[in-house]
């Protein structure tokens, strides 16, 4: 298959995202598949291509890269683009991803995971990983996605979401500890733990860097697991362990019974993602 690896983009997970799309990239073409390596902002310089098919004959990964953990501003990813453009859609993205069989989503946080993307994808009749627009949008959007478990009886962590304009000085109704975090946004960036209303103060003002809206939850003590369903169909159960490290993830075998595995993966923390 052609397939179009999408990754980059503006969001503040970029480089996590370019981690995730090198990685997926080489594994697709290790499988046989012709893909390639495009960064949704950045674009791909068509110059000289005269069949947009040839591209699916290269990777188009830099060799050695080393990726950066850092945290990247508007202004730190506006400065990457040379032609002075911030449209999401860098040059080459559209006509590239016309002419794949698939667009793989490597995207991570902002415009890549909150319908935007997927949504542009459906305007120009592109096929592509992962969830819709809709189903995006609702879950990028943490309160949202909380308010839809509480109207379907889905048990979730007591929270309230905190608006900038309020201020950082705010009251909440349950008791420390808790968990600050952007309400849109994920890899961790710019979640804090809050034991009292100085660290809340502090947790605020770190979300409210990257969201006008943040939201806190009461903090749940206890073992943490992602199951995936596809079409459906429940994958099995996946621990996240964080330590110095970095993030292990232990895959459980048993479908439905979360247990530890000696199936492993250990993720750098330049490629942590919670």
């Amino acid at each position: 298959m052609k397939i179009c690896v999408l990754a980059g983009g503006r969001s503040t997970e970029r480089n996590v995202s370019i981690s995730s799309g090198t990685r997926i990239t080489q594994a697709l073409r290790e499988a046989g598949h012709q893909a390639t390596f495009v960064d949704l902002f950045l674009g791909y310089d068509m110059s000289g291509v005269q069949d947009v098919n040839d591209v699916f004959g290269d990777a188009n990964l830099i060799d050695g890269l080393a990726i950066s953990d850092a945290v990247l501003t508007d202004d730190d990813i506006n400065a990457l683009r040379t032609d002075g453009s911030t449209q999401l859609f860098g040059p080459g993205v559209l006509e590239i991803a016309q002419a794949a069989d698939i667009v793989y989503l490597a995207l991570h946080g902002g415009d890549g995971e909150n319908g935007k993307v997927q949504a542009y994808l459906d305007l120009n009749n592109i096929r592509y990983t992962g969830s819709g627009a809709l189903a995006s949008g609702l879950t990028m959007n943490k309160v949202f996605s909380k308010q839809i478990m509480l109207e379907s009886g889905i048990p979730t962590a007591k929270f309230k979401e905190a608006l900038r304009k309020d201020g950082t000085h705010q009251q909440m109704p349950f008791n420390f500890p808790m968990i600050v975090k952007p309400t849109s946004g994920g890899s961790s960036v710019g979640m804090t733990i809050a034991h009292d209303a100085s660290e809340l103060e502090a947790g605020l003002a770190e979300a409210f860097r990257f969201d006008p809206s943040a939201i806190v939850e009461e903090f749940i003590t206890g073992r943490e697991f992602s199951l995936g369903v596809v079409n459906g169909v429940a994958m099995p159960a996946i621990e996240i362990k964080v330590h110095d490290a970095g993030t292990t993830l232990n895959t459980s075998s048993n479908r439905g019974t979360p247990t530890s595995s000696p199936h492993r993966m250990t993720w750098t923390k330049a490629s942590t993602r919670k």
